[in-house]
C-alpha cells in the first residue's frame, strides 16, 4: 500500500526493505532467547550464534533473489542489474530457504557449536516464522505477492504508482493471509519448545520438522489464491516445492518421533 516511507534526495527507504530488517532482527532476538533458555547464553555462544545469523542472512537472501529472478526473468529484461536492488521486493522464501540452509551448513561444519545442530534448528524454526511474518506485511506495502482478483469485502485495491500489483483491482490480501498464518505458526512454535522444555520428552529437531511440515501445508493452499501462474499439471513452482517439502518433512517428523529424547 506504501512502496516508499520517505525519500530525501537520492535516499529512500523502502517500506518492504524496512520490515525485511525488522524480520531479520527479530528472528536474531527469538534464536538468542530461546537458546539462553536452554543454557547457551555465554559470550561465546552468543557470538558463534551471530556468525551463524550473518552466514544466514547472506546466503538466505542470495537464494531468495536468485530463485526468484530466475522464475520471473521476464520482469529483468530491460536492466540485469534490477537484480541486485532486492530492497524493492522480489525475494521468494523457499530460495531463501535453501540459502540460509546453506549457510548453515557452513556454519556448523565451520564453528562448531556447544549444542546439538538439530536443537539450533529448533530455535531457529519460531524465528523464521516470525521474521517471515514480518516480511510478508512488507510485500503488502509494496504490493508484491498479491493475490488474485475477487468480490470478497476484505479484498484490496492496489493505487500506489510504484506498486507492483496490478493497480486499480480488487484483489485477495494474500500477504496478509500469510502474515496471520505464519504468526500463528511462530506461536505455536514457542509452545512447542515450551512445552519440550517442560517435559524433555521429545528429540531435537522435532519442531523444526513440524515447521516446515505446517509451513508447506499452509503455502501450498495459500497459492490457491495468489495471482500466481500454475505452470506445471495445474501446480505453480511454490506448490510443487512444497509438496516435496512436506514429504520430506513428514519423514523427518515420523523418524525423529523415533528416536531416543534428547536432553535439555
Amino acid at each position: 500500500m506504501v512502496p516508499i516511507l520517505l525519500k530525501i534526495g537520492p535516499l529512500t527507504l523502502h517500506t518492504y526493505g524496512l520490515m525485511v530488517a525488522l524480520g531479520i532482527l527479530a528472528g536474531i532476538l527469538i534464536v538468542q532467547r530461546q537458546a539462553a533458555l536452554d543454557g547457551f547464553a555465554g559470550k561465546a555462544d552468543r557470538e558463534s550464534l551471530s556468525h551463524m545469523a550473518f552466514l544466514m542472512i547472506l546466503t538466505g537472501i542470495a537464494g531468495a533473489r536468485a530463485f526468484y529472478a530466475a522464475t520471473h526473468w521476464d520482469e529483468f529484461q530491460e536492466g540485469w542489474l534490477e537484480i541486485f536492488m532486492v530492497w524493492r521486493g522480489g525475494l521468494t522464501f523457499y530460495g531463501g530457504v535453501l540459502g540460509a540452509a546453506f549457510g548453515f551448513y557452513i556454519w556448523n561444519r565451520s564453528k562448531p557449536f556447544a549444542a546439538d545442530w538439530k536443537r539450533v534448528a529448533d530455535w531457529i524454526a519460531p524465528a523464521l516464522a516470525f521474521g517471515h511474518a514480518l516480511g510478508r506485511l512488507g510485500c503488502f506495502a509494496a504490493g508484491c505477492c498479491f493475490g488474485k482478483v475477487c468480490e470478497a469485502p476484505w479484498a484490496v485495491v492496489f493505487s500506489h504508482p510504484e506498486t507492483l500489483a496490478p493497480p486499480g483491482l480488487p484483489l485477495h490480501p494474500t500477504q496478509i493471509y500469510e502474515a496471520l498464518f505464519l504468526a500463528a505458526l511462530g506461536a505455536f512454535l514457542l509452545w512447542r519448545l515450551n512445552a519440550r522444555r517442560a517435559r524433555a520428552a521429545q528429540p531435537s529437531g522435532i519442531v523444526f520438522a513440524e515447521y516446515l511440515l505446517l509451513y508447506s501445508a499452509g503455502r501450498f493452499a495459500l497459492e490457491f489464491f495468489r495471482w500466481d501462474e500454475p505452470r506445471f499439471g495445474g501446480l505453480t513452482p511454490a506448490q510443487i516445492t512444497s509438496i516435496i517439502l512436506f514429504a520430506i518433512a513428514a519423514f523427518a517428523r515420523f523418524k525423529l518421533f523415533l528416536t531416543k529424547p534428547t536432553p535439555i
